[in-house]
């Protein structure tokens, strides 16, 4: 199968444009590695801000959270792209994590918190698959 992939791609582009969309998926996943390290660092004060015991009881349960909602979706998220297309998948997951990343700062109440902690995994790994995939149709294997 890879013999038929050899000296083509799936969508060619002129070399300014193979750069632009390039640099387009590594500040796309610059952003979800920053975002998740961010996130590690502060949701700790923001549970201990909620209130001691939600800081003693979740915040392990916090990290399992995102954690799933990016397993899950990653390939999902691959999946629903070749679907509707990779730029709905980014702009819709985009969304998702900035109301997401808003309502883990404006809301101090446990549950909802972690709620919105597993959309914005969720989200994160929706396009997650996607600078890959985009990366593969533009070059040469």
């Amino acid at each position: 199968m890879a013999e038929n992939y050899v000296g083509s791609v799936a969508v060619p582009l002129e070399k300014k444009a193979k750069n632009a969309v390039t640099i387009g998926c590594m500040l796309l996943m610059l952003f979800v590695a920053s975002s998740g390290a961010a996130l590690a660092v502060l949701q700790g004060p923001i549970l201990k801000s909620i209130s001691e015991e939600a800081y003693v009881k979740y915040f392990g349960l916090l990290g399992i959270m995102a954690t799933l909602g990016l397993s899950i979706m990653t390939p999902i998220g691959g999946k629903l792209g070749d679907l509707f297309g990779r730029k709905k998948v980014v702009i819709v997951a985009g969304i998702i994590a900035i109301v997401s990343c808003i309502g883990m700062a404006a809301i101090r109440v446990a549950f909802p918190f972690m709620f919105c902690r597993f959309l914005l995994g969720a989200a994160q790994g929706a396009f997650t698959a996607t600078p890959y995939i985009i990366a593969r149709e533009i070059n040469e294997p």
